[in-house]
């Protein structure tokens, strides 16, 4: 039955991205096997939709989300249907790095929108460093995922809207290149975080104006 719900939403988002504006996906064939992490940019509420429409109908993606979600009483349903992981805004807690940990081990996909929610002017913020935590101590690929044309998107929504699936990016190729650094933990964290924003926007030399938490 929740196979056949599943297909049922599918098929209705489907329909609904050709319709109501156009939505191409760029560089799918960029995605490892499972388990990865997808790191998107978050301008808008369709993102998540979007996201899971773009990603292969075979492989079960479970997101994070903003605990507050949950007190939206249809929104509640639909996000313990798809097994989505209720988190803080801000600064994730160990319980909330922990859970993503185990569902990765366990060979889930998980997406996270690791600026920490909906950032609703054009640019972008810092990553929260926690979803280093989680590749450190997993070793799974992040997969940058950029979506383009959602911010305000309600204004217009005839607009195009893109998303494209940048290579991933491996703890273990980055902690190579930082072997003579001699950075701290928490300062490689930092790094790996900016890398991954950087590579979101496309953005190999992008810098912050707010420091990383």
């Amino acid at each position: 039955m929740r196979i056949i719900a599943r297909i049922f939403l599918r098929f209705i988002g489907i329909i609904f991205t050709k319709f109501v504006f156009r939505f191409s996906i760029k560089g799918r064939e960029t995605i490892p096997p499972s388990p990865v992490i997808l790191a998107v940019n978050h301008h808008s509420y369709i993102d998540p939709p979007l996201v899971l429409l773009s990603f292969p109908r075979w492989r079960n993606l479970i997101f994070a989300a903003h605990m507050d979600l949950w007190n939206i009483p249809f929104l509640r349903q639909v996000l313990d249907f798809y097994g989505a992981i209720p988190v803080a805004k801000g600064v994730p807690t160990k319980s909330n790095i922990q859970k993503i940990i185990d569902l990765l081990r366990e060979g889930k996909d998980i997406c996270i929108f690791p600026e920490g929610g909906i950032i609703d002017k054009p640019g972008f913020s810092p990553a929260y460093r926690g979803i280093s935590l989680i590749v450190e101590q997993t070793g799974v690929p992040v997969v940058p995922v950029y979506l383009e044309g959602t911010l305000k998107w309600i204004k217009n929504p005839w607009k195009s809207i893109t998303l494209t699936y940048r290579d991933p990016i491996y703890w273990e190729e980055f902690i190579n290149k930082e072997k003579e650094s001699n950075l701290p933990r928490k300062e490689l964290h930092i790094r790996f975080a900016q890398i991954i924003m950087n590579r979101i926007y496309n953005n190999e030399d992008g810098v912050y104006n707010e420091k990383i938490v």
